[in-house]
């Protein structure tokens, strides 16, 4: 797969009978799991998030709102791109993206301990 893509979640499990599917978030800024918000499959199929519930961490895709629409996406894995990540996802101060780190020496005392992998 492409070095620019982050994988950010997983679909689960269908929920109730509109289309809401468990959404396993893998990243750390659930904060870009919002109405409007653009991912991609495997496949580059776009899914736009419709809805989302935050506290039961459950999705409804545009085109996707019934129950039997939305068992097609159980189990996929839903990536963005590094540059949608920088744009959508804030970070602290002194903080970065592991994907940002990745390749860089760890020196510490003058002396290099080893590069992130």
């Amino acid at each position: 797969m492409n070095s620019d893509i982050v994988e950010v979640a997983t679909i689960g499990r269908c929920v109730g009978l509109r289309g809401y599917l468990k959404l396993h978030n893998k990243s750390d800024f659930p904060e870009q799991f919002k109405k409007g918000a653009t991912f991609f499959d495997k496949n580059n199929d776009q899914l736009t998030i419709k809805d989302y519930n935050r506290q039961k961490e459950l999705v409804l895709f545009e085109n996707f709102d019934d129950l039997d629409l939305a068992k097609t996406l159980v189990n996929k894995t839903i990536y963005t791109t590094k540059e949608l990540t920088r744009k959508n996802c804030k970070l602290k101060k002194n903080e970065f993206f592991q994907f940002d780190i990745i390749g860089l020496k760890v020196i510490e005392n003058g002396e290099i301990l080893g590069i992130v992998e």
